[in-house]
């Protein structure tokens, strides 16, 4: 496989992820280095140097293969920027050793990193498992709908922050806020619309319209949801009041 990344004018990288896994893969990336593509396989979400590699001569090619061989619909990829000119193409970000103040951000940050990743496989774990009960399920299509609805979007926003926390190590200290701000909006839009779906179905089992079970099922996923939520948003509390009282030790310090 190519050891760098050409420099372009436009990104020439895709990835997907793989739901459930497949043979140990989760996660494919391929890209173009003009001449063929080349499809980086991994067992990790995260990012970390692919297990297996295959080349193509274009990009129907790899696709038709990972819709057979992994089940990635040709919808299921997304453009994704190239690394510098010079880094390897199946790598998300830099793998070099960080100056020491990043180390120091990375120690602080990881508490909240930690929370978010578990939050993200709750969300997804819940999908599946609403998915797979829910069809045992009496409810009318309207209801079954928005269950399907809710199943996409809690698996959907799984691997939409599992993608961005890609990124953090790269993150300054600076920056470490918006990006966290970023997927705490993503987990709270899911947990309001489970809220809601929880809501819908408690009303469509009073009246009739489907099973009171319909309603049992979502809010016992609701509350794993809602936990796990909450300690991210403590986890980031936590953060942000380390980061206020290092403020005030540093302006302490400098004092005469």
């Amino acid at each position: 496989p190519p050891t760098t990344c050409t420099e372009r004018s436009i990104p020439v990288r895709r990835m997907a992820f793989i739901e459930p896994a497949k043979s140990g893969i989760c996660r494919a990336m391929a890209y173009d280095d003009g001449q063929g593509v080349w499809l980086f396989l991994y067992n990790r979400l995260e990012d970390a140097p692919c297990v297996k590699d295959y080349w193509f001569e274009g990009w129907a090619d790899a696709e038709d293969w990972c819709q057979d061989e992994l089940g990635i619909a040709p919808s299921d990829w997304k453009t994704i920027p190239d690394p510098s000119p010079g880094r390897p193409p199946h790598l998300l970000e830099r793998m070099d050793n960080p100056a020491p103040e990043k180390q120091r951000h990375r120690r602080d940050f990881s508490a909240f990193r930690a929370e978010v990743r578990r939050c993200a496989e709750v969300l997804g774990e819940q999908g599946r498992y609403i998915q797979g009960e829910s069809g045992k399920i009496r409810m009318e299509a309207r209801y079954r709908q928005q269950v399907e609805q809710i199943c996409a979007l809690l698996i959907g926003t799984k691997f939409d922050v599992i993608s961005e926390m890609a990124e953090w190590d790269e993150a300054t200290e600076r920056e470490w806020p918006e990006r966290a701000q970023r997927v705490i909006r993503w987990l709270a839009e899911a947990v309001e619309q489970v809220d809601r779906l929880v809501k819908s179905l408690q009303r469509a089992g009073k009246g009739g319209a489907a099973d009171i079970s319909a309603g049992v099922l979502v809010t016992e996923s609701a509350v794993n949801i809602l936990e796990a939520f909450g300690r991210v948003k403590a986890a980031r509390r936590m953060k942000l009041q380390d980061d206020c009282s290092q403020g005030s030790t540093t302006e302490k310090r400098g004092q005469p």
